[in-house]
Order: C-alpha cells, then structure tokens, then sequence
C-alpha cells in the first residue's frame, strides 16, 4: 500500500523525501512572516505570534495538522502546526521563529521535507549527518533588514531584498498580494530571487499641459474619458490648466 502512495505521489511530483516509517514526506520551499502581521487575526482566528515555534501558514493540508519541517541540509527539523493560509502555492510560511530555529542557510526562504506527525511531542526527527558542501567566497548579497523593521514602499517598482516575501512586500506597499501576482505574472510567487525588480503598481500614463491646451483638447489628443480625467486629477476647475502642469492619464 505504501509503495503505491509513494509511486502515485512520484507520478504527480510531490514525494521528494521518504521519513524513518515510511511515509511520504512533501518538499516544499519554505519562507517566513513576523513584524508586519505581529497580532494580526490568523485564519484559525487566533492571533499572530511571530515569536511562536509552532506555527505555519499552510494551503495543502487541513487547518490543525501537525507537521514535521526539515532542513535537508542540516537534518535540524521543527514541529508546527497549520493555523492560517496564504497567497501562496505549495509550501510553508512559516512564524519567524519557526523558521530561524532551522538554522537556514539564508535570511528569506530555502526548500525543506515536511511530513504529517501526531502532534507537538511527536518523536524527533531521526538524526542525519548534514550534506557535504563545498567552500564558497564570501557571499556578496547584502545585509538582511532588520525582523522589525517594515519600510513603506512607495515607488511604483521594487528590487527584492534577503528577507523579502510576497507578503512582506505586500504590506509594506499597501497592496493586495493577488496584485502583485498579476502585475509580476509570477507562476510561483514563492520563488522571489534577491536583485529581481517587481512592479508593486499598474503604470500610469501622464500627460504634461502645454501653452494654448483646454480639457478638450486634451481628450481629443488623448483619448481619455472626460468625467475620469478629472476624478483622476482632482480637478476643481478644469478650465484652470497650467503649461507644465502633469496629468495623469486613467487607463
């Protein structure tokens, strides 16, 4: 029976990893969430507690479940359970504390194993001897932000820090995640890569008045809707139009 859930599993691309008993353990790639959603409500309605072990963000598996996450590199492993959902495909977001307390070879976000456990005294993961690894020059990246610290975003384009998740961005913009998505067409809006510019806002087409123009005459030059040109621009009197002035064009 085992045997035919790990062939079927294989088939479909998920079983990376098989645990001490035999049962198929998922890969997925991990990243983690913490200051900006500090107390926020989670899906299961209890509160946020970055500083918590124990929680994860999680869409595969039913809310409650205990799972049991590895780092492949290290054989360090944590028990969390599944108490809120993200924008996100397969995968885990894991608390701060949570994922920091695998000792992860980077700031933002690696692949892990994680299979399904009875609960929070399950038996420890069995000890692995961690993979060689080959000597690297230092690395160039720079220095993670701060875990408390949330910079406001507020230009229309974003270069992706260490440490940065869709969420994180998200907040910090003041945009829904499912924006970000579309406007980046990211297929897995888990796999966000350090330098990687993503546009956080739909670009706006802008207009700058020149000597002798009216509203109409920039409607007519522009196509653009009357009534939206000026909810667009806030203007009081649109016969008040300066050379030089910017407008912005709605789509």
């Amino acid at each position: 029976m085992v045997n035919q859930i790990l062939r079927a599993a294989a088939l479909a691309g998920v079983v990376t990893a098989v645990s001490a008993v035999g049962v198929a353990a998922d890969e997925g790639y991990a990243s983690w969430y913490g200051p900006g959603f500090q107390g926020n409500r989670m899906a299961n309605g209890q509160p946020f507690d970055q500083n918590d072990p124990t929680i994860t963000a999680n869409n595969e598996y039913a809310m409650g479940t205990w799972l049991r996450v590895t780092n492949p590199i290290n054989g360090r492993s944590v028990v969390v359970q599944v108490r809120d959902r993200g924008g996100f495909g397969p995968g885990l977001d894991l608390s701060r504390a949570a994922f920091f307390a695998l000792n992860p070879p980077n700031g933002w976000g690696f692949r892990v194993h994680y299979e399904r456990v009875s609960g929070p005294d399950a038996a420890p993961a069995p000890a692995t001897a961690p993979a060689p690894t080959a000597p690297k020059a230092a690395d160039p990246k720079p220095a993670a932000p701060a875990a408390d610290q949330v910079i406001p975003i507020k230009a229309d384009e974003y270069v992706i820090q260490p440490g940065d998740t869709l969420r994180r961005i998200s907040q910090a913009a003041g945009v829904p995640v499912g924006q970000l998505i579309d406007l980046n067409n990211l297929t897995d809006p888990n796999l966000l890569g350090v330098g990687q510019t993503i546009r956080v806002r739909p670009k706006v087409k802008t207009y700058t008045v020149q000597p002798g123009d009216t509203l109409n005459s920039i409607i007519d030059s522009t196509g653009a809707d009357r009534d939206s040109l000026l909810s667009a621009n806030d203007l009081a009197d649109p016969d008040l139009l300066t050379p030089g002035q910017v407008l912005r064009l709605p789509a």
